[in-house]
């Protein structure tokens, strides 16, 4: 008797907690709007005229410049 009234009992806390638990992962959803919500602090993110967050430019691609210094000096060496 006593382990099924513990039973019932951790049935409801589960119960109790999981709705504001999903409601309040829903208001920060709508927040960020599918966005990343920024920290304290931090700088906002730069807008495109859209009205979309600007991605971060990928430099570490081949043709990028800081790599076509390197192949100039082994140019120049050989």
């Amino acid at each position: 008797r006593s382990q099924a009234s513990l039973a019932q009992i951790d049935k409801r806390m589960e119960l109790g907690l999981s709705p504001f638990l999903y409601a309040s992962v829903l208001q920060l959803l709508q927040l960020g709007e599918g966005e990343l919500l920024q920290e304290v602090g931090e700088a906002p993110r730069p807008m495109q005229q859209d009205g979309r967050v600007a991605q971060k430019a990928n430099r570490n691609v081949k043709h990028a410049k800081k790599f076509q210094k390197d192949s100039k000096k082994k140019k120049k060496k050989k």
